[in-house]
């Protein structure tokens, strides 16, 4: 994850992170509440109770919680790596898609999720939406979230979690924006990212290595703690983008 100083579209984030692939982030900044934990490093523990939440730990597993169920503890676990928390949770605890949401978006729009296979295998999803041809029709709506969950257990997640969507998905890669209406993202100030190169984070049992990272996040809250490294990403080795039909 990247933080930016202020709000920036995302291709300038990811590029200022050399980052071959981004998308939206949770839109932290803009909440008053919720936990935010980025790289280790702990930027606020106030937790919004009415949110699910995704958490990615050192060993690269992904886990989520419904909003109910997320350990008051969280922020004080070594091995939590990444707390997200924009969503809702997609699927239920067997990988199965779910028909209820702690969500007031539940309709159709533009999206944007991380999906997980397993331990460093994720899938970074863009659903296009709101755009229409010369003839002012609609080529691509978007996904209600029941679709989007539907879609997460046919391609055979275990876990997935929602990110900021509508005017705010968005994907980058190799350099360039996926989204074909260039115009419409909006300016925001955190994105998911993997860089270029980047070493996996340590085992919690291992000093944090002396050379700084090639991919360095910019930092934009003060952090309450600083404990973990400061840089480093999990890998992912497939990716995805679609668009909401």
């Amino acid at each position: 994850d990247a933080f930016a100083l202020a709000s920036q579209l995302k291709t300038e984030i990811a590029q200022n992170n050399n980052a071959v692939l981004a998308i939206s982030g949770d839109y932290i900044r803009h909440r008053t509440e919720g936990i935010c934990l980025r790289n280790g490093v702990l930027y606020r523990d106030t937790p919004d109770k009415t949110r699910d939440v995704g958490v990615i730990y050192r060993d690269g597993t992904m886990k989520t919680f419904v909003a109910k169920e997320v350990p008051a503890d969280i922020v004080n676990d070594p091995n939590v790596w990444q707390i997200i928390g924009f969503g809702p949770a997609l699927l239920d605890e067997n990988g199965k898609a779910k028909t209820s949401f702690n969500t007031k978006v539940s309709g159709i729009n533009p999206r944007a999720l991380i999906g997980y296979y397993e331990p460093g295998h994720f899938c970074f999803i863009l659903v296009e939406g709101r755009q229409y041809d010369k003839k002012k029709e609609k080529y691509s709506a978007g996904l209600t979230m029941k679709e989007l969950s539907v879609l997460c257990e046919t391609l055979g997640f275990k876990q997935a979690f929602n990110l900021d969507g509508g005017a705010t998905a968005c994907m980058y890669f190799n350099g360039n924006l996926v989204n074909h209406n260039k115009n419409y993202p909006r300016e925001v100030n955190d994105i998911f990212y993997l860089p270029f190169s980047a070493d996996p984070p340590p085992a919690t049992e291992t000093p944090a290595p002396e050379e700084t990272p090639s991919a360095e996040p910019a930092e934009s809250l003060e952090p309450e703690t600083a404990e973990g490294p400061e840089t480093g990403e999990s890998s992912a080795e497939e990716t995805v983008s679609g668009n909401g039909n």
